[in-house]
């Protein structure tokens, strides 16, 4: 594919919903694209099939999980390969997993299934390969099918393609893009036809099983077993570059070494990956989908129960502590008590208050070494929900316009990562981690010394920020993680276990964390029937006009992130000064060269700091460089634009 054909495919998927109509009376046409897809129901009984329809079909490449060493699964979590053929015993390379429970192999058959998991983090480029041409029946065109089980991320609708599949034919013009790519995008499963072509609806956290039939002049594509798209131009090509799970290739053809060959980088997880020699017909589809459903049922949403209730003002069970004892009982009647650390039970650090309005009762927090902590994994609900919520009482620090993190509450899934829960005051403001590309996205200013509430809910596709009963921020990024850490209150504990930092300087009344997701009203209730304890002054009115009276509007934030893109250098008057114009998607580290027509950087400047949106950078005066030709190529995350540049002196 040539330098911009992302570019391309971005703007004609766009205009594929418009066109629809009169592109399918050449193409071919959808079947069923008002209903979406169901996924697999607990509720649907599974019956295998009586009656065969394969007869004739056979698979030339066959991964699965559950047999991944080729008679059964690897140990899980982790990351060992390779991922082996079951038809021929060839092997599919694992490159890049981390083995935790984040990025590598998990589930065990029974509570969950038997996966591939992908982080899509872009500097991490996580993928499986099978080698270049090593299909002999794909090196020539060829009618075949492929078909796979994946399921989506907790994130929500993002402009950012993720591949699930590609393999290419060495894109000359004419032949630019054949072969097979499907990804997701903007919440739609979409397969690459020249252009890209939206088949299905995708739900967050959600698994589904694809079919892509394809010979020279037909393109048969199956959702959970029923036909969405059905045309006579297939784009078929030969599997000239490597069969990528997980990323794209596409760019190998475009002149890009590792790892920038490799991009839009898949978040989810894939379970099986089958290649058929010749095209599923309707009934074919249905019978490879029905043979494997019932192993892939996405889990309901839960109902709202509170799981953890630590109170300071019944610290100890009953009532509160003084000094700095220990254990912080749960009161939601599971063993969750919380360990303190390190207290010295004076003014400064320890349990402080007397029940009145004007000193409640909470754990003061020194900023130095203080922490209280639940032990890992220790709540059941927290390991394999889909939706919860966390709630907090808390008096800000002093210093709260320090630009130091100082951390309420953190637990992760893996270490390494930053899935799970992270909640911290920084430069005035309250921040929640939500992932790429907010990552600590500021949700409200916080006065120091003055008593704040705030609960976050995490659910499939959204979370939601509170701040005193208001919803102060939504975004399609929950950055959902199980607690498989410790529940940390007042550090950071991303460093390692045992390893605290980021230390809080306030108080902490109560913790709250509920399996299911709270609604407005839930959160506004919760907030109205502590308030009188932490803000005694405040009425009805005035209380839930806070955050709005203080500056603070909600933020809805979209999927939608600034492409990255680069300006071209003016010509004419030639400048004299090199000043370049771009934009970035988010803060990853970024360079931006300018290189000379031997592919030489003769100019290089770091620019991932600036964060995402517009920018300008100098490069210096047009006169310190020879006159000439010259390209400005702008990179991040794996991606790459580039511009010629013209120098006259």
């Amino acid at each position: 594919m040539h330098a911009n054909s992302m570019q391309q495919r971005a703007l004609t998927i766009a205009l594929v919903a418009v066109l629809t109509a009169v592109v399918l009376c050449g193409q071919g046409h959808a079947a069923r694209r008002d209903a979406e897809p169901n996924p697999p129901s607990s509720d649907t009984p599974f019956e295998a099939p009586r009656v065969t329809h394969l007869a004739g079909l056979h698979r030339i490449v066959s991964l699965r999980a559950d047999s991944a060493n080729a008679t059964g699964a690897y140990s899980a979590p982790g990351a060992q390969g390779p991922w082996k053929d079951l038809v021929k015993g060839d092997a599919a390379g694992l490159f890049n997993f981390r083995g935790d429970l984040c990025s590598g192999w998990e589930g065990d058959g029974v509570t969950s299934p038997r996966r591939l998991d992908f982080t899509g983090e872009p500097g991490i480029t996580e993928r499986v390969t099978i080698p270049a041409g090593s299909v002999p029946e794909l090196q020539s065109p060829h009618a075949v099918t492929a078909s796979m089980w994946f399921k989506t991320s907790f994130d929500g609708p993002s402009d950012r393609y993720q591949y699930l599949l590609e393999w290419v034919q060495h894109p000359d013009p004419p032949t630019e893009g054949l072969g097979m790519s499907i990804a997701i995008h903007q919440g739609e499963l979409i397969v690459y036809l020249a252009p890209w072509v939206p088949v299905a609806k995708v739900e967050p956290n959600t698994w589904y099983h694809v079919s892509v039939a394809k010979d020279t002049d037909l393109v048969r594509i199956y959702v959970n077993g029923e036909r969405v798209y059905e045309g006579n131009h297939s784009h078929l090509g030969i599997q000239e570059s490597e069969i990528v799970l997980g990323a794209s290739t596409f760019r190998t053809f475009e002149g890009y070494g590792y790892p920038y060959n490799y991009g839009d980088f898949f978040s989810g997880s894939i379970s099986q990956f089958e290649l058929w020699d010749g095209t599923l017909d309707d009934d074919q589809a249905r019978e490879v989908y029905d043979a494997d459903r019932s192993l892939y049922r996405s889990s309901p949403r839960p109902s709202l129960q509170q799981i953890v209730s630590l109170r300071a003002d019944r610290a100890n069970g009953t009532g509160p502590v003084a000094g700095s004892g220990s254990p912080w009982v749960d009161l939601a009647g599971a063993p969750n008590v919380a360990t303190l650390r390190n207290f010295n039970g004076d003014a400064t650090s320890g349990w402080q208050g007397n029940g009145t309005p004007a000193s409640p009762y909470r754990l003061q927090f020194d900023g130095l070494d203080d922490i209280a902590a639940i032990p890992p994994a220790s709540v059941a609900e927290l390991q394999n929900t889909s939706a919860f919520t966390v709630q907090m009482w808390f008096r800000a620090p002093a210093n709260s316009a320090s630009s130091q993190y100082q951390y309420l509450i953190e637990w992760l899934q893996a270490f390494g990562w930053d899935d799970g829960v992270g909640i911290a005051v920084q430069e005035g403001s309250l921040r929640a981690c939500l992932g790429t590309p907010l990552f600590w996205a500021p949700v409200a200013p916080v006065e120091p010394d003055a008593w704040y509430h705030f609960a976050v809910t995490k659910e499939p596709g959204e979370a939601r920020v509170y701040v005193n009963g208001d919803r102060v921020l939504t975004a399609p990024t929950p950055n959902f993680g199980h607690q498989t850490s410790e529940i940390v209150l007042g550090a950071s504990t991303w460093r390692g276990p045992g390893n605290y930092a980021d230390f809080f300087g306030g108080s902490i009344a109560q913790l709250g964390i509920w399996q299911g997701a709270m609604s407005d009203s839930d959160v506004r209730d919760a907030f109205l029937a502590d308030r009188p304890r932490y803000q005694p002054q405040a009425t009805d009115a005035v209380s839930h006009d806070l955050p709005r009276r203080r500056g603070i509007a909600e933020q809805v934030i979209s999927g939608r992130t600034p492409a990255l893109s680069l300006a071209a250098l003016p010509s004419s008057p030639a400048p004299r000064e090199l000043v370049v114009a771009f934009t970035l998607p988010s803060s990853r580290p970024a360079t931006l060269d300018l290189v000379d027509v031997a592919g030489r950087s003769v100019r290089r400047h770091e620019v991932g700091s600036l964060g995402p949106g517009s920018h300008t950078v100098s490069l210096g005066e047009a006169g310190s460089f020879p006159a000439g030709v010259y390209w400005l190529r702008l990179a991040q995350d794996g991606r790459w634009v580039s511009r010629r540049a013209t120098v006259l002196h």
